[in-house]
């Protein structure tokens, strides 16, 4: 980073302390570059320091600079600038969204947290071992699918998670030894492939010529859970887990499922799609892995850690799908498909062009404070946990959410507003 910019983010640091939303009023748009390397050390300092309303400014400056739908980026017509575009991959990356089309740029960027370097690179090396069996053209499949799950990863729950509990835990996690958390990091990278096939599968967005590749996975992970030292108690909730997260896709398809279009009858109250056990039932299988790493420290799933740590799971998770809910508001509607956040839309026939007023003046605030009880319970499940002796490496999935589901009001309100257009 030049100079000038290195001073440019010590100065607005200084004037954030002062007026929080100096960012936001005040940025600078004159050179797309600088700006997004100002914006990544801004962020690496704290995420929280980009606004709602930032993100609204920044979102129409890209769209000025797209040269097609979607990236890449530059500022003429001709090829895209390659620092810029990974400049705003690693941006985009770190606020947890991932543009297929900037994906050559996101494998030039440079993992970030050099402490993690060494272990991410050791589980990129067991995933492409793994892969190397297959016939090349199932190889290939799967591989792209992959990738898309290890580009969209920014904050690497899905691949270190085992690895930051393990942390979290303190003298207590250095009896897990290394070949456990990369069997277990394997293992939910594997869980999380098969998920993502099967979820597409049942509303129809994938072919059926994906089913073997989300059958291979669902193996895999399987057979990574099955060699690790466990006790009873631990198979007999992990049959349980995985047994209602399928179930939860049969309750989705016959209970969350319209034709747009058509005539919608719905008998159930909007809790059952808003209580957590009907949010965090889909994913809870995220929790496997850290729940299998108490067991084997004789801390079961049925003891007051083991209960803690499920707990804390189940409202982050709640949280979590929640707040994806509201995000994919509008294209969840077009898909047919019913969620927590536009249940009491559907119910109530909201008319479709009324319906953004609608989902801000009167449904994000109930759901925006049902976000806030849920994620103070996991933080309050995460403090009674008293094996975790550092939370901070568990606390940090939690950081984030507490801005942006109250921003998207703030988000939307800015960036359509009537206000003068951007100059660069």
């Amino acid at each position: 980073m030049p100079p000038a910019s290195q001073t440019r983010v010590a100065l607005i640091i200084r004037k954030i302390k002062q007026e929080p939303r100096y960012l936001e009023k005040n940025f600078f748009y004159q050179n797309p570059l600088h700006t997004f390397q100002v914006l990544n050390k801004v962020q690496a300092i704290d995420r929280r320091l980009i606004s709602a309303g930032l993100l609204a400014r920044l979102t129409k400056f890209l769209i000025s600079l797209e040269l097609q739908p979607g990236g890449p980026y530059g500022q003429s017509d001709s090829e895209p600038d390659f620092k810029l575009n990974t400049e705003i991959a690693l941006f985009l990356k770190n606020q947890g969204i991932n543009l297929p089309n900037l994906t050559p740029f996101n494998q030039k960027t440079r993992l970030r947290g050099g402490e993690n370097d060494q272990l991410l690179a050791h589980i990129f090396h067991l995933v492409k071992k793994s892969l190397r069996s297959l016939p090349k053209p199932f190889r290939q499949v799967i591989k792209t699918k992959v990738d898309a799950i290890i580009s969209s990863d920014s904050d690497r729950q899905i691949l270190l998670l085992s690895y930051f509990f393990k942390l979290a835990l303190g003298q207590n996690g250095s009896r897990i030894t290394p070949e456990t958390i990369y069997d277990l990091s394997l293992a939910n990278l594997w869980l999380w492939l098969s998920y993502s096939i099967y979820d597409d599968l049942i509303d129809n967005e994938e072919s059926l010529t994906q089913l073997p590749s989300g059958n291979w996975a669902a193996r895999e992970f399987i057979l990574l859970i099955n060699r690790q030292r466990t006790s009873a108690e631990y198979r007999s909730l992990f049959k349980k887990i995985m047994t209602q997260m399928d179930y939860r896709q049969v309750w989705e398809r016959r209970y969350a499922r319209f034709k747009p279009g058509q005539e919608i009858i719905i008998s159930a109250t909007a809790s059952n799609y808003q209580k957590p056990s009907a949010l965090y039932h889909k994913s809870l299988a995220h929790a496997l892995g850290p729940l299998l790493i108490l067991d084997q420290l004789k801390k079961s799933p049925n003891s007051e850690s083991g209960k803690n740590v499920l707990s804390f799971f189940k409202y982050y998770l709640s949280v979590r799908q929640m707040q994806d809910d509201i995000y994919d508001l509008e294209s969840d509607l077009e898909h047919g498909i019913i969620t927590a956040a536009n249940i009491n839309l559907i119910k109530k026939h909201i008319n479709p062009e009324q319906t953004r007023g609608y989902f801000l003046k009167r449904e994000l605030p109930r759901l925006n404070a049902k976000i806030s009880k849920y994620q103070n319970l996991a933080e309050e499940y995460l403090r009674a946990a008293t094996i975790i002796k550092h939370p901070d490496y568990l606390q940090q999935f939690l950081e984030p959410l507490k801005v942006n589901p109250a921003g998207i009001q703030e988000f939307l309100s800015v960036y359509q507003s009537n206000t003068p257009d951007l100059t660069y």
